[in-house]
């Protein structure tokens, strides 16, 4: 290091601090510690002041490879490199050691130790690698074989008979066929066949399937040849089979996994279809709904008109459900989180859906009383309850059967069946269930792989999504789902969500749109939807506010420095063309930090709140909402609330 100043060898001081690698400096002559950093005081705690043989090697005189000799006297200004397995803690180190000035004048030892130990590991497991390889080249077990000129067993080698099994004497006079998987039997005596009419050379790249004595399959892939005499006449084969069970194996698996990986990315490709379009439906639904209310509300009692308008509001719900089906399958569904019940869930379900049930199948209920919080929408778990309860009613179908809805609380998943599993579900103490298990006609293997599949249906007619839509559900609520199922034997679902150490939620009551607010305010409302724009307007006008509207992100800023004097709130949409709405935000903030925002999307909060994880909390309302909840948030944000 030289001559240095204090400052100077403060700031080394502070480097080496913050080196992750044990550093410390002895003095040669005494061995004396005088300086460890951190790194090397959380592995060898204190050691300064310690002789370093004794701090680090539990001697009681100076080590035998100490490196003072390396570094001092005419290799003074070289620096030395070891690799050292420490007696302590038994991992190895790569020691550099060089001699540097210490603030007092004197030349001292400094010396780093790099861990190299997963170096290490990793090198002798590829010297252990490359001895097995090396004994398997010295001793393949390969089959090694001769026959006869009518296919019996005349030799088989020693690494042949360990691969089979067999004695020798339970091969040897014994046709080849005897051994070949009956399933395989045709492709090798047709091979066979085939090379005796063409003569010399035999079957070469040949894969099948020999039989063990223990009745497992041996992949071989088989290379050999005939000898004939002067007149043609086969004489014997010889031929090696080499032994290709686990290369099959492993392709077998790699094509499960390359189907596995194909099917996740379809479905997360669906997923992102399916919430865009959901986004779009739920702007459009926006409009409709929005305009309906207003109608509603303008019409009189006696309005022929307003049978046909409820009619179109009823239909926009259960649109805007199906919107939320196509954002739950997307992942993109929890829209309004709470604690619930969810024994209270089925309960409060159970005359919907014996209502909607055939005739003919039984419901029956074991619901645990006083179950532990799950953290959920209620709306989507109410979702989940009625696909699981409406798929076992189709799989029951037109005969009489039975469906078994339960719930309880359970400390672990189940070992088998489990088909999807978030996290927070592998992860979590305890899980409250729900399992319906139907009496129906069951599934085989092939139909469960394709169940969560949106356009997969067992239905003539169908879409295939409610399933699709619960797989979405639980995965988006750190839950879990399990399949259990057998041909004519019915199907058990089971839904595992975490429990949470919270008093469960009390349910809100329904909000009134009042006629007419206190006090006039101006909001400004920003949507590049021009049905939506003009739905908000009239819904905000309804109840007294003074509405201005902006199209997209930069006429809504001119607007709001025109009128920031005036303008008491904003309802801004999130996804809007060129200018975002947290774009926007941003740039609302810098004209007015105080600046009051309502955020509005077709996604869910949780996805905004992905969008927006640089800025803080905001007002947020997902499309489409009435008339009454646009009117709350509203009048929460202008009060501070």
């Amino acid at each position: 290091m030289g001559d240095r100043t204090d400052g100077e060898h403060s700031q080394i001081l502070s480097i080496f601090e913050s080196i992750d690698e044990p550093i410390y400096v002895t003095d040669p002559v005494t061995s004396d510690v005088l300086y460890a950093n951190q790194a090397c005081r959380r592995e060898f705690g204190e050691v300064t002041g310690k002789k370093c043989f004794e701090a680090f090697q539990d001697l009681d005189r100076p080590c035998p490879a100490c490196t003072n000799d390396l570094i001092f006297g005419e290799n003074l200004g070289k620096t030395h490199h070891r690799e050292i397995l420490h007696p302590k803690n038994r991992r190895w180190y790569r020691g550099i050691a060089r001699a540097i000035r210490w603030p007092d004048g004197r030349m001292v030892r400094y010396e780093m130790g790099i861990d190299i130990t997963d170096l290490k590991l990793v090198e002798a497991a590829l010297q252990e690698s490359e001895r097995r390889y090396r004994s398997l080249v010295e001793n393949v077990p390969d089959i090694i074989y001769s026959l006869d000129h009518e296919g019996r067993l005349t030799s088989v080698s020693e690494g042949g008979i360990a691969l089979l099994g067999y004695t020798k004497d339970q091969l040897i006079g014994h046709h080849f066929s005897e051994f070949v998987s009956p399933d395989d039997l045709d492709l090798t005596l047709g091979a066979f066949k085939t090379a005796l009419r063409n003569g010399r050379q035999g079957p070469r790249g040949l894969t099948f399937r020999l039989m063990r004595r223990d009745g497992g399959p041996l992949w071989v892939s088989l290379n050999s040849n005939m000898v004939f005499d002067e007149n043609g006449t086969f004489l014997e084969e010889h031929g090696v089979a080499r032994d290709i069970t686990a290369q099959k194996e492993a392709e077998e698996e790699r094509q499960r996994y390359e189907a596995q990986f194909l099917h996740t990315q379809k479905l997360e490709s669906l997923g992102v279809l399916a919430g865009g379009i959901a986004h779009d439906f739920n702007n459009l639904l926006m409009g409709i709904l929005g305009n309906v209310e207003i109608a509603l509300k303008l019409l009189p009692a006696d309005s022929m008109a307003r049978k046909h308008l409820v009619n179109i509001k009823q239909v926009s719900r259960r649109a805007a459900d199906l919107a939320g089906q196509m954002l739950a399958y997307s992942g993109r569904g929890q829209r309004e989180v709470k604690h619930v019940d969810m024994s209270d869930i089925v309960r409060e379900m159970t005359h919907l859906l014996e209502v909607s049930m055939s005739k003919k199948v039984t419901l029956e209920f074991d619901l645990e009383d006083d179950l532990p919080a799950v953290e959920a929408d209620p709306s989507q778990l109410r979702q989940v309850v009625m696909n699981l309860i409406t798929n076992a009613s189709e799989a029951v179908g037109d005969t009489a059967g039975t469906i078994v809805i339960s719930t309880c609380i359970v400390v672990r998943l189940p070992d088998e069946g489990v088909v999807c599993l978030a996290e927070e579900a592998r992860n979590t103490g305890s899980l409250v269930r729900l399992q319906v298990t139907d009496t129906g006609h069951g599934m085989d293997e092939a139909t469960i792989g394709r169940i969560f599949d949106p356009f997969f249906t067992t239905k003539f007619t169908g879409r295939g999504l409610g399933l699709a839509a619960v797989h979405g559900i639980i995965l988006k609520h750190g839950g879990a789902l399990a399949v259990a199922s057998q041909l004519g034997r019915g199907t058990t679902f089971q839904v595992y969500l975490p429990t949470v150490d919270a008093p469960v939620d009390e349910e809100e009551q329904s909000l009134e749109v009042p006629s007419r607010p206190e006090r006039r305010q101006t909001i400004l409302v920003v949507d590049d939807e021009e049905s939506v724009r003009a739905a908000v307007r009239h819904m905000l006008e309804f109840v007294g506010y003074t509405v201005i509207t902006a199209s997209e992100g930069a006429e809504a800023l001119r607007l709001y420095r025109e009128h920031a004097a005036k303008i008491s709130a904003v309802v801004l949409d999130l996804t809007m063309p060129r200018m975002s709405g947290g774009e926007v935000l941003h740039e609302l903030r810098e004209i007015n930090p105080d600046v009051k925002v309502l955020l509005s999307s077709g996604y869910d909060v949780s996805d905004v709140a992905k969008q927006l994880k640089d800025e803080e909390s905001v007002a947020f309302i997902q499309k489409p909402y009435r008339m009454s909840q646009l009117h709350e948030k509203v009048r929460r944000l202008l009060e501070g609330s």
